[in-house]
C-alpha cells in the first residue's frame, strides 16, 4: 500500500515509511482528540448554566477519551511501532 519514499535524497524502505506515516496520524489523532476533548470540559466547566446532567455526562465521557489519548495512543502506537520494526529484521 504505502510505496517506498525518498526523503533529502535518502531511500527509506516500505518498512519506514509506513512507521512514519503511522507517526504522523498518531500525532495528529492526538492532538486534536487531547485539544477538542478538552474543550469540551472546559466549556461545561467554566459555564455554571452548561452545568447539566447531560453535560456532565458528556464532560465525563470527554475526560475519559481525553486520558485515552494521552496515555493509549502512544504506548498503542509505540507497540505498532515495534512490531513494524520486528517483523522487517526478519
Amino acid at each position: 500500500m504505502f510505496a517506498a519514499v525518498r526523503m533529502r535524497g535518502a531511500h527509506l524502505d516500505e518498512n519506514e515509511a509506513v512507521v512514519n506515516d503511522a507517526n504522523v496520524i498518531y500525532v495528529v489523532v492526538l492532538t486534536f482528540g487531547v485539544l477538542g476533548n478538552g474543550l469540551v470540559f472546559v466549556t461545561v466547566a467554566s459555564a455554571p448554566r452548561m452545568r447539566t446532567a447531560t453535560n456532565i455526562f458528556i464532560a465525563n465521557l470527554a475526560l475519559a477519551d481525553c486520558f485515552v489519548c494521552a496515555f493509549d495512543l502512544p504506548l498503542n502506537l509505540h507497540y505498532q511501532v515495534a512490531i513494524i520494526t520486528t517483523l522487517s529484521r526478519n
